[in-house]
């Protein structure tokens, strides 16, 4: 079960981005990031630990507008914009 997220900072960026998540047990969670025309240029599955757990999202991203979703095999649990500043 997930308890808690944290926004993705720092947003805008210009390079590493970290998303925060809490959550009750251990689990995999898909992350994914599309760009602003819906292509995904981004999926990884990491398992993230029980309690306080980050993921480091990628540095290569272009100037732009994102959307990083991040699931499990049940529900979507984050939704959320992401600028990329260069």
């Amino acid at each position: 079960k997930f308890v808690n997220y944290s926004p993705l900072y720092p947003n805008p960026s210009n390079g590493t981005v970290y998303f925060p998540i809490e959550i009750e047990q251990s689990a995999d969670v898909d992350l994914s990031i599309y760009d602003q025309y819906g292509k995904l240029v981004f999926s990884k599955t990491q398992n993230f630990s029980s309690g306080n757990s980050l993921a480091v999202l990628p540095t290569d991203l272009k100037a732009g507008l994102y959307i990083v979703v991040a699931k499990n095999d049940k529900i979507t649990l984050s939704v959320q914009q992401l600028v990329i500043a260069r």
